[in-house]
């Protein structure tokens, strides 16, 4: 009996303005656009020898100046070692023997970094 009165309450005429004015005023909700967020996690995308040309070299040998070319994303300004690790021959970087073959404290300056360095043969 109750449900019956309900539904004939809305039904009647005196109500069917209030209905219409709400639907004709009501805009549904902006879809939700997905975030995208940014990758800002610095990473090492590529290491390599060139030659002063630009070239890039495989197999080193001393007495010869070449770029070590770093690669990265998101790293600008960020300080960071590189282990040359190679058994043959050893570096000089700014007038000085390489220790262990580990550059410490390059800045890098752009996404494509080069280091300019002389190769020597190993040192004892």
């Amino acid at each position: 009996m109750c449900c019956r009165r309900l539904y004939n309450t809305i039904k009647t005429k005196d109500f069917d303005p209030w209905l219409k004015e709400w639907n004709e005023n009501w805009t549904p909700p902006e879809e939700l656009l997905p975030i995208i967020q940014e990758d800002t996690i610095p990473k090492l995308l590529d290491c390599y020898y060139t030659d002063l040309q630009d070239n890039k070299i495989t197999n080193l040998t001393a007495g010869i100046e070449v770029y070590l070319v770093v690669r990265t994303k998101n790293a600008i300004g960020k300080i960071i070692d590189i282990d040359l690790n190679n058994k043959n021959i050893d570096f000089i970087c700014d007038g000085e023997i390489v220790t262990n073959d580990i550059l410490k404290g390059i800045k890098i300056t752009s996404v494509s970094h080069r280091v300019k360095l002389k190769t020597i043969k190993q040192q004892s």
